[in-house]
């Protein structure tokens, strides 16, 4: 009996070590380009948020006036429907209306206006102010590129990459991709660099891929600084180099990518190519978690849990954990399980805490590794669950077959002779 209860006790302590067994960074970059259109998303937010044209002497486009509806209603000028759509999209000196903006973008689109044209191919895809519709944005999107609308060309390219109103096709895909990167599009420079990279409508490259990045790079594309962030991390074509991979990461998160921030974080935690600082590992751990990234929850809690660059916080652990472990992420579940288990902060709920072991165990793949020794122990012990030893040795031994805990694996032994 007092085995199993110094045993309990050694559970116990093992949490104050869980983080060092959790490695984030093993985790895939996330290409950008390729992810589907959302309402106000990818699309749209491409599209500045200022329009500078004065095509027409004594009309200022950039503001809303009497002369420019004149413009746009009466005589029927392209170029002023398409700023006055403009002005209505993003509510620039009159309140903001998708309809309109669509309405006044439609106009100009069909007097052949190419910015119109990719910019109401946009709402098609989008679904902002008309209806949804796949195909009419993809015909709006060819016929600014056949008008040499470099904007559009990426759109396009985008299209037959995702088949998105028009039949898949990888390789048309890479060539759009190639002819806007060409042309310095940083969009189309990252695009055509992942295809070279994964071989997606063209045959892998990896020289190929690490040049489009740099160029993409160079175009302060953040996306791109997130690859080779990645690629430096990695060593893949290029030499190891934490100190790269960092600045790299940290360009990205810095301009607003919360999977970079989350790596940035980590960087910062375990001085990887930067000087240790849990406080700055906290604030980009914090960005990620804004992003609802659940790995960046789950820091944003543990650093709560264990005070690490902030002050510890029970109420703000749980808080966070709890909203990672909603996205099925395994270490918050776990760790939350272990917060129940101990009764650190919270009221001790074993049922609580079983329920969360087993939902990182059975749910989250080899994430939910850390919850193997303690649901081993609940079954063990009936903690929160019925005893029952079969179960409780399946868990072990799963735990005992990573060899991270040589205790388990003796207590292993020992129940099993017990039994």
């Amino acid at each position: 009996m007092m085995r199993k209860i110094f045993f309990l006790f050694l559970l116990v302590s093992m949490a104050l070590s869980i983080k060092a067994q959790i490695q984030p960074l093993s985790r895939q970059p996330v290409m950008r380009p390729i992810e589907p259109p959302r309402v106000q998303g990818r699309f749209t937010q491409t599209w500045g948020k200022r329009v500078t044209v004065k095509y027409t002497a004594g009309i200022d486009y950039n503001v809303y006036s009497q002369e420019l509806m004149n413009a746009a209603i009466k005589q029927g000028d392209a170029k002023a429907q398409f700023a006055l759509g403009y002005l209505y999209y993003y509510g620039l000196t009159v309140p903001q209306s998708f309809s309109l903006a669509a309405k006044y973008l439609k106009m100009a689109a069909d007097k052949g206006l190419a910015e119109a044209q990719c910019k109401i191919g946009l709402c098609y895809a989008d679904g902002l102010g008309t209806d949804k519709n796949e195909m009419f944005a993809f015909k709006y999107f060819q016929k600014a590129h056949l008008k040499g609308n470099v904007e559009a060309t990426v759109y396009l390219a985008w299209c037959y990459f995702n088949g998105f109103g028009v039949e898949q096709n990888w390789s048309k895909a890479a060539a759009f991709y190639k002819q806007a990167a060409d042309k310095g599009n940083a969009v189309a420079q990252c695009a055509i660099g992942f295809m070279y990279d994964k071989g997606k409508g063209v045959v892998v490259d990896k020289n190929k891929s690490l040049q489009y990045f740099m160029l993409a790079a160079d175009n302060n594309d953040a996306d791109a600084f997130y690859e080779l962030g990645y690629k430096y991390h990695n060593g893949e074509n290029v030499e190891r180099d934490a100190y790269k991979s960092f600045r790299y990461f940290k360009r990205a998160a810095d301009c607003g990518n919360s999977d970079a921030a989350l790596w940035v974080g980590e960087c910062y935690k375990g001085g990887r190519g930067i000087e240790e600082n849990p406080h700055l590992a906290f604030e980009y751990f914090l960005k990620s978690a804004k992003s609802g990234d659940g790995m960046g929850l789950f820091e944003v809690g543990f650093c709560y849990y264990r005070g690490n660059g902030i002050k510890k916080d029970m109420q703000e652990a749980v808080h966070y954990l709890s909203q990672a472990a909603l996205k099925k992420n395994g270490p918050a579940m776990a760790t939350l399980g272990i917060i129940y288990f101990q009764g650190d902060g919270v009221s001790q709920d074993y049922k609580l805490a079983y329920k969360l072991f087993y939902d990182a165990a059975n749910l989250c793949g080899i994430m939910g590794f850390i919850a193997y020794k303690y649901l081993g122990a609940c079954y063990e012990f009936g903690l929160g669950t019925e005893k029952d030893i079969d179960k409780a040795i399946y868990w072990y031994e799963k735990d005992a077959a990573l060899g991270l805990h040589q205790d388990i694996i003796e207590h292993l032994k020992d129940l099993k002779q017990e039994r």
